[in-house]
């Protein structure tokens, strides 16, 4: 399709094609009157009808080339006009792409530092339950800071603590969703790119990621509400154990996909982390 473009009969072809059925509507017309006065005016030559007058054969052939010519005319700078309003569209395009791929850049790199900053007191407190809850001869090696720990983390996994990261990823979301807009908008007259296709999948897992936080979460909460742990309680202490460590690699997960997204709209590509 792109060498028929550079000639001109596929120029004609391509714009006929595109062309509107108006168009077409209004060249059958004029090619029905015009095409048969040609004939005639070809008849009326070898017959000699204009005897001595050569000013009206001049003008019922310039009448004839401008019937005959003027739909295709038509039919081809509607098609330049058409290609000049797509390379102005890939022009304001791409301007939005690269605005919006440098303020995703400075998003990511916003919201990982904040996530990074307003975790440290959940893993602080994480490493000490874990800590606390190790078993020791078939007992806790420390219950009362254990139960300190899973009051802290308690506190730290509330459906609040979810809206704080919630809206700290929100400005990501919003820029992220546009980038992807963009990306496909590019695209859309061919097959997606590599680009188009990472982008997509990043973006997927960062928000399975943040469902998946919101799901260990909720579970912790619920879990780290229970009544206090004893030195017997392993069993139940094994399982908020294996919660806790699930919320920070739920929260290193987010950080980890931050990074991504800051070095792939940055023009790095790193692998997915699967």
């Amino acid at each position: 399709m792109a060498e028929r473009k550079t000639t001109v009969p596929g120029l004609v072809t391509t714009a006929w094609h595109g062309a509107p059925a108006v168009l077409k509507r209004f060249a059958g017309w004029v090619w029905g009157i015009g095409i048969p006065v040609a004939v005639l005016s070809i008849i009326g030559d070898l017959a000699g009808w204009w005897g001595d007058y050569q000013f009206i054969p001049n003008i019922v052939s310039e009448v004839i080339c401008a019937m005959v010519t003027l739909p295709i005319a038509l039919v081809i700078i509607g098609q330049l006009a058409e290609y000049q309003v797509k390379e102005l569209e890939r022009v304001r395009l791409d301007t939005r792409f690269a605005s919006t791929r440098q303020q995703l850049v400075i998003a990511a790199r916003t919201t990982r530092d904040q996530i990074q900053e307003r975790t440290r007191d959940v893993e602080a407190t994480t490493n000490e339950f874990v800590r606390a809850a190790k078993v020791e001869d078939g007992r806790l090696a420390d219950p009362d800071a254990a139960n300190a720990a899973a009051r802290l983390l308690h506190t730290q996994m509330d459906g609040q603590q979810w809206l704080m990261y919630h809206r700290i990823t929100t400005p990501l979301r919003i820029l992220g969703s546009h980038l992807h807009t963009l990306l496909v908008e590019r695209d859309r007259d061919g097959d997606l790119t590599a680009e188009t296709t990472g982008f997509a999948q990043l973006w997927l897992d960062l928000e399975s990621a943040l469902a998946a936080q919101r799901q260990i979460m909720a579970a912790g909460h619920d879990l780290f509400g229970q009544p206090a742990l004893s030195a017997r309680t392993v069993p139940r202490a094994d399982r908020l154990r294996d919660v806790a460590l699930e919320h920070i690699r739920t929260i290193d997960r987010l950080i980890e996909l931050c990074q991504q997204l800051e070095h792939q709209a940055g023009g790095e590509q790193p692998a997915v982390t699967p």
